[in-house]
């Protein structure tokens, strides 16, 4: 059969409602490797993966995905293919390209990749609104190509400032996540998660315990720190709803000024990346929120929903591109294939370009993009400076938010166009005025500009030379940052404080516990290492009241013991002993894992 024939008989069969699971085909892999492309096999029961994802904003996703396809075909001649989902071991979401099925070399085509045991439905993150986040990746790479390499270095993250073609990158596919809640014909429990108060009020509480406790240098453990991989990631999946909508990540935080005053100024740092600002914040350089994922996402998600733009319409050749009709397009798929037709002609790699592309396609939208824009970015217009980066490597951040102590530690950089005050500051020499002046005379048109400032100081200025030239150096050997991840790097550290906070309990707990009438220094190890577990194990890894880690060790080892006891000399008094032994094995334990 011919590959017109076969391009044909797929659109029809896509138009048709009966014929919706068509759309998306489910697959496992085998762990086997052809021609270094992974062998894939249909999944054996894809019914809950296809009746949760052919409705909703998925549904609505996947028959743009097929019309993509379509006006992928009449432009290149490649044959149409359904979506592909991948449901493997692999935690995280990611898009794929390439691989083989039915003994069949698909190069170059397009799948997602998601945890065979992740959600689908009904909570902040799942599989409903990660689907469409990826297959927008996948999208996004089949119309405009590889992107660019721009010089952020740190791994991405919702309020994270990395480079502006990264956070176009992950922002225009998170703005799925929006609309995946709000859709009308989404999943009933996932629509309830738009008014699930405690879910956000939850997600809030933690961030807001987190700057706390980084602020808190005076106390050896903080707590929220050495459980951030642990809340982190659902926390962020609220605020990709909740504070994008909100374009919080449009507002500077407010950094604590004993953060800014430290030497080492990694903890205002993480404050900076992790927490959103407020409604009343200050507004960001629009050269940062081009470079943050949240503020991208707000972008893209006004953008679609816009109903000027929703309700303008093109000629019928524009939509016979697509394989169909202005009467069979939705108002949101009407924007969508319009941001299609824009990434294809345009190949832009930012979010800025893509804006001024559409503007340039479409001139008729051009006033309400403009409109759009300037609200989302706060009144200021879109960055047009170059991007000038600088690598300082007197200033060590870690690889991602979860790297919190720095396992996988790496050199600074930033945009001295897309600059904050926090990214002067850490230049050494750089003081709160002259880092107000670095931000007040940008964009500069060349780097050259920047050392011409009248205020900089010869040691200043020979920095930022040397800033320059390492930046240029690791560029010249910069790799996938996603790929070389290293788990047990980033990990290490914290087994080192977690080992170093039990070893101390115990030590003192099992001193009280000898205090309490234990008679033997092995024994008194015993019940304070398990009085330790417990307390850590409820007060940081499992979810439980605040309650259950102060009564779990009386209840879990002291009770038995002095039932025991009771059976055996039929007295209280020996019997209650236990219990307070426990209770103060626990003391040294309760006192560092407490969330002051």
């Amino acid at each position: 059969m011919s590959s017109a024939i076969q391009a044909s008989l797929f659109a029809i069969l896509v138009a048709m409602p009966a014929a919706a699971h068509a759309q998306l085909v489910v697959l496992s892999p085998t762990h086997e490797v052809r021609d270094d492309l992974p062998v894939l096999r249909r999944h054996e029961d894809p019914s809950r993966a296809t009746s949760a994802l052919t409705r909703g904003f998925s549904g609505r996703l996947l028959r743009l995905y097929a019309l993509e396809q379509e006006f992928l075909r009449q432009k290149t001649g490649r044959v149409p293919e359904p979506a592909y989902l991948v449901l493997s071991n692999r935690q995280g979401g990611f898009p794929q390209f390439g691989f083989y099925l039915d003994d069949e070399k698909k190069a170059g085509v397009g799948w997602v990749d998601l945890h065979r045991n992740s959600r689908l439905t009904g909570r902040f993150g799942a599989v409903d609104q990660i689907f469409p986040h990826e297959l927008l990746h996948v999208i996004a790479h089949q119309l405009a190509g590889e992107p660019r390499r721009s010089g952020g270095n740190q791994m991405h993250a919702v309020g994270v400032r990395s480079d502006p073609v990264n956070a176009f990158a992950e922002g225009f596919a998170e703005h799925a996540q929006i609309l995946a809640i709000d859709d009308e014909d989404a999943d009933d429990e996932t629509k309830r998660l738009r008014d699930n108060a405690a879910l956000r009020v939850q997600a809030d509480h933690a961030v807001e315990t987190y700057t706390r406790d980084l602020t808190r240098s005076w106390w050896p453990i903080q707590p929220s720190r050495m459980r951030f991989m642990l809340w982190w990631g659902q926390a962020e999946q609220v605020q990709r709803y909740h504070a994008v909508k909100a374009n919080l990540f449009a507002r500077t935080p407010a950094i604590p000024p004993s953060l800014l005053a430290r030497e080492d100024k990694y903890r205002a740092y993480l404050v900076q990346n992790v927490v959103p600002g407020t409604p009343q914040g200050p507004a960001r350089p629009a050269g940062v929120m081009m470079s943050i994922d949240g503020a991208v996402a707000h972008l893209f998600w006004r953008l679609v929903t816009d109903t000027a733009l929703q309700a303008r319409y093109r000629d019928g050749e524009f939509y016979a591109s697509f394989g169909t009709s202005a009467d069979r397009v939705s108002p949101l798929e009407n924007v969508y294939l319009k941001i299609f037709a824009v990434l294809y002609a345009g190949r832009p790699s930012t979010a800025a370009d893509t804006v001024r592309s559409w503007s340039r396609e479409f001139p008729e939208d051009a006033p309400d993009i403009e409109r759009v824009t300037r609200e989302a970015l706060l009144g200021q217009r879109l960055p047009d400076a170059a991007e000038i980066w600088l690598a300082n490597d007197a200033f060590i951040t870690g690889t991602s938010l979860f790297d919190q102590y720095r396992g996988l530690p790496r050199p600074h950089t930033f945009d001295a166009n897309a600059a904050t005050e926090l990214d002067w500051l850490t230049v050494p020499g750089a003081t709160p005025a002259i880092a107000a002046q670095f931000l007040a005379a940008a964009p500069y048109a060349t780097l050259d500009d920047l050392l011409a400032r009248p205020s900089l100081t010869t040691d200043l200025r020979a920095r930022i030379m040397s800033m320059s030239a390492t930046m240029t150096r690791l560029q010249s050997r910069a790799t996938d940052e996603e790929e070389s991840l290293s788990l047990s790097a980033i990990v290490t550290p914290y087994l080192w404080r977690l080992g170093a906070l039990a070893i101390a309990a115990t030590v003192a707990g099992a001193w009280l516990s000898r205090f309490a009438g234990v008679r033997r220094t092995w024994a008194a190890a015993l019940v304070s290492l398990a009085s330790t577990l417990i307390v850590i194990a409820l007060a940081w890894i499992v979810t439980s009241p605040a309650w259950y880690p102060f009564a779990a060790p009386a209840l879990l080892g002291g009770a038995p013991w002095g039932l025991w006891r009771l059976a055996r000399r039929a007295r209280l008094a020996p019997a209650l002993q236990p219990l307070a032994i426990w209770t103060l094995a626990a003391v040294p334990a309760l006192i560092l894992t407490y969330r002051w």
